[in-house]
């Protein structure tokens, strides 16, 4: 179930509306981002998954190209889904060791996960204790590497950064944030802060097996 579901990417196509700065993209099923809506709450039976109003999550840079890209291990990738799993309904959290590729370009080596300190209410936000922060940069120190990003998950809601997430984002660091649903991870979808910390920019993500 969690392949199939993993796979259901392949089928995302882009919008066909006339707004040519459209990021969400559509499904083969669907014209563009305006019926996903509908069409999804059908396919899955259930509505809660799709918010009523998307205007929360439309916080992205409208650049007609996405030039920069990040490589993730599928290994390192499949870890981020089973914590996300693991913590539904809450939030799960950890960080992203790598390095970049010149200015846009990542490589993901390895995840750390770390315990969510903020669970004030099912799926609603996370934190990170200072004390993580500290001994994982220690840790890629001595890996000969670099944290890069945080990723964590949003149950029941969309692979898609919340206004929370863009007041908390820190320029320079990736956001991994992967989407479950009634338990089981669905999608990944990667960003970062843009340069004027106003939005947030997706980045294209490549899944690689390791060398």
């Amino acid at each position: 179930m969690q392949c199939a579901a993993i796979h259901l990417r392949i089928f995302k196509r882009p919008c066909l509306s006339k707004n040519s700065s459209c990021r969400y993209g559509r499904f083969f099923f669907a014209r563009s981002h305006k019926t996903i809506a509908k069409i999804a709450c059908r396919f899955f039976t259930t509505s809660y998954f799709i918010p009523a109003d998307l205007s929360t999550f439309k916080i992205f840079h409208t650049s007609p190209m996405l030039e920069n890209m990040i490589l993730l291990n599928h290994k390192e990738c499949t870890a981020i889904e089973i914590h996300a799993e693991k913590t539904y309904p809450y939030e799960c959290c950890g960080f992203l060791l790598g390095m970049r590729r010149g200015e846009d370009d990542f490589v993901v080596s390895e995840i750390i996960p770390a315990e969510n300190q903020c669970k004030p209410a099912p799926g609603k936000q996370f934190k990170i204790h200072a004390g993580d922060f500290f001994n994982v940069q220690k840790y890629s120190k001595k890996k000969d590497s670099a944290v890069i990003g945080i990723y964590h998950s949003h149950p029941d809601s969309p692979a898609l950064p919340s206004k929370k997430d863009l007041a908390a984002a820190w320029p320079g660091f990736i956001n991994a944030i992967c989407a479950v649903r009634r338990g089981l991870a669905i999608d990944t979808q990667i960003f970062k802060l843009s340069k004027d910390r106003t939005s947030f920019e997706p980045i294209k993500m490549k899944i690689v097996e390791p060398v």
